[in-house]
């Protein structure tokens, strides 16, 4: 159970220090939407990256719970 816990924790670590790379990155193309590609068909108005990217690792991680 321990090292459950400590996987969990530098996971958590990791993502959240990708996660603040990406508001870094980013933070100033936040306002024009620029930084996602338009897709046809696409209804999504996504305007934070750093958010996208987070949901899209809690989506992936669902699939093996």
């Amino acid at each position: 159970m321990l090292e459950i816990y400590g996987v969990v924790v530098r996971f958590t670590l990791f993502v959240n220090r990708i996660t603040q790379k990406i508001q870094k990155k980013f933070s100033g193309s936040l306002g024009n939407g620029s930084v996602f590609p338009e897709h046809p068909g696409s209804h999504l108005v996504m305007k934070n990256p750093a958010l996208e990217f987070v949901k899209s690792v809690c989506q992936v991680i669902a699939l093996h719970t």
